[in-house]
């Protein structure tokens, strides 16, 4: 007779790496805006990207909890520092100021997580 062999148990694959990411608003004048995002981690996360189009953005002045850099009118910003790895279920605050011509009022975010 056949010897019967242990049936291999699967091993659980890790959650894929998710952030909800909002915009904020918070003040505009002729020569820049200030805004938040709030980042929201639906699982283990590493490291986060957003960006965004702000047409008219020349530069990041200031930021926190992220690091930020503006190219052909792209605004690009990865957490950083405190805000990088937010755990499971925690959301962080995070903001930025930029010299730019226009704010933005809601603009389309693009979003990686890993």
């Amino acid at each position: 007779t056949a010897t019967p062999k242990p049936t291999p148990k699967p091993t659980a694959s890790p959650a894929p790496a998710s952030v909800a990411v909002a915009y904020l608003p918070q003040s505009a004048w002729g020569e820049g805006y200030v805004s938040e995002l709030t980042v929201t981690a639906a699982g283990p996360v590493t490291s986060w990207t957003a960006s965004w189009e702000s047409p008219g953005a020349r530069a990041v002045v200031n930021a926190w909890g992220m690091t930020c850099s503006v190219a052909s009118s792209t605004v690009t910003c990865r957490g950083d520092g405190w805000a990088a790895s937010p755990a499971p279920g925690q959301t962080v605050r995070v903001g930025l100021q930029v010299a730019a011509s226009s704010a933005p009022t809601s603009p389309r975010l693009t979003v990686t997580a890993k």
